[in-house]
């Protein structure tokens, strides 16, 4: 699977196998996050929009928690 630009969004998408010991840690971060950002109000259009710069300022705010 390949984006607009043509690069591999493998590490993405992809389950990332195990994080720490625990498998579909990718999935399960991916979905927190998406939750997280409908906690701010932000509808599926909204989230999908994102300049990438919200994308990292909204995710370093849920990471640090």
């Amino acid at each position: 699977m390949t984006d607009y630009e043509g690069e591999p969004v493998s590490d993405f998408y992809g389950n990332w196998n195990h994080v720490e010991g625990y498998s579909d840690g990718g999935y399960y971060l991916g979905r927190e996050f998406i939750l997280y950002l409908e906690g701010l109000g932000l509808g599926v259009r909204e989230v999908g929009t994102l300049p990438i710069e919200k994308i990292k300022q909204h995710a370093e705010s849920f990471l640090s928690g």
